[in-house]
């Protein structure tokens, strides 16, 4: 609630800082708004080996963000729901959402003049209800040179790029749609958000929620198809040989 863009850059200097203190290769990793921040931070300090960037929230898909400030000053939730699930927040406060905003503002602005040869890992689902994919896809080009550098793009379009990786989520055995936000983090195996997880996020931008977990089908936020309930994907199919990917390009300093 009370959290600013500056106090969140401020950590991750902080914190980079003190790890550069005991080891000589410092890589830095941020999934989603984390992304933002550690992008921002590695283009201005050159002591970073490298980046590993999940779901890059640098340009949202959705323009009414960039009101978010504004908003926040007539109401308090943007989302406000149960907090019923032990691993995440379901709410999100106004002037949160308008903090990531900024924190986008300040990426796109370094990103738009600079260029950055070290090594880079990302991961996003092109599906993603919340990011613009496209335009990662295009600054991972442009400004993300070093020949290592590797994107897995999870969907169904071919990237351009030739060291951009595609997958397919068409994935009717896993009763798998499309890939999510959050899924590309866990593993098939994770006891909370894998195959057989504990946590199954039934809210995922349907009217009703389906009480038969063995026909339910898994999808980004607001997916929908007729004949089937979508809930959220929570984990990554690929998770081995995406991990594989990420251990090539940090490996590729060596």
């Amino acid at each position: 609630m009370l959290s600013t863009a500056k106090d969140w850059q401020a950590v991750v200097a902080h914190h980079s800082g003190l790890l550069k203190q005991q080891y000589s290769s410092v890589w830095l990793g941020g999934y989603s708004t984390g992304a933002n921040l550690v992008t921002t931070q590695a283009l201005k300090d050159p002591d970073v080996a490298g980046l590993l960037l999940f779901s890059p929230a640098f340009q949202p898909r959705s323009v009414a963000v960039k009101y978010a400030k504004l908003a926040s000053y007539f109401v308090t939730w943007a989302d406000q729901d149960p907090e019923d699930n032990y691993l995440r927040y379901n709410s999100l406060p106004m002037s949160g959402a308008a903090t990531y905003y900024k924190t986008s503002q300040i990426v796109r602005a370094k990103l738009e003049h600079a260029q950055y040869a070290k090594p880079v890992f990302a991961m996003m689902s092109e599906s993603d209800s919340l990011i613009d994919t496209n335009y990662v896809m295009q600054q991972f080009t442009r400004v993300m040179t070093n020949p290592h550098s590797r994107l897995i793009l999870q969907g169904e379009s071919q990237p351009t790029d030739q060291r951009a990786i595609h997958l397919s989520m068409k994935l009717s055995r896993l009763r798998i749609s499309n890939g999510s936000h959050m899924g590309l983090l866990f593993s098939p195996t994770n006891p909370s958000y894998g195959i057989h997880g504990s946590e199954i996020i039934y809210n995922n931008g349907q009217s009703y929620r389906y009480s038969s977990p063995g026909k339910i089908w898994f999808s980004a936020f607001g997916y929908q198809e007729p004949g089937k309930y979508h809930a959220r994907l929570t984990y990554n199919p690929y998770f081995k040989q995406s991990m594989k990917v990420l251990d090539n390009v940090m490996q590729s300093t060596s």
